[in-house]
């Protein structure tokens, strides 16, 4: 959540981030794993949850948003683009 308390383009206090730009790069680690150890289903999961977020963070104009607003009052993407690592 500070990531757009700092760097978001909306600042309306303590808010969560969906789909944070980093769940991308900590879902490309774990579907990795799961390839070493695919017993371990758990990891194939967060893993696709972490690279499919990202997804769904593409803007119209195919931008990348930092995450999504998840405060009831804004409920959309953030206008900057943080650095997708």
């Amino acid at each position: 959540w500070w990531d757009f308390f700092i760097n978001g383009a909306h600042n309306v206090g303590n808010e969560r981030v969906g789909h944070h730009y980093a769940g991308a790069l900590n879902g490309g680690v774990l579907a990795r794993q799961f390839t070493r150890e695919p017993h371990r289903l758990g990891l194939l999961r967060a893993g696709a949850a972490g690279l499919g977020g990202s997804l769904a963070n593409l803007r119209p104009d195919g931008g990348a948003s930092m995450g999504l607003h998840s405060d009831p009052a804004l409920l959309k993407l953030d206008g900057v683009s943080a650095d997708y690592g």
